[in-house]
């Protein structure tokens, strides 16, 4: 996994691309698609969302289809 100083900035618009493709995808999966630690997600959600609401709901992610919470861009 990558680790390092990048700027949550730059993780977080990483995570809204991702996010905008493949919707309901839940924390673990954003870090293996994206190859990041769950800390570096973490720091981006919460910098994304002072942009954009990003919902989170219990829902069966779309990426490993278990029942858990999963992030979404909101409509």
């Amino acid at each position: 996994m990558t680790t390092g100083t990048v700027p949550p900035k730059t993780d977080a618009a990483k995570v809204a691309a991702l996010l905008r493709r493949q919707p309901e995808v839940c924390m673990g999966c954003v870090t293996g698609k994206l190859d990041v630690d769950l800390e570096r997600v973490v720091a981006a959600v919460e910098a994304l969302g002072k942009s954009i609401t990003v919902d989170q709901t219990l829902s069966r992610c779309t990426v490993c289809g278990r029942l858990q919470w999963v992030l979404a861009l909101a409509p």
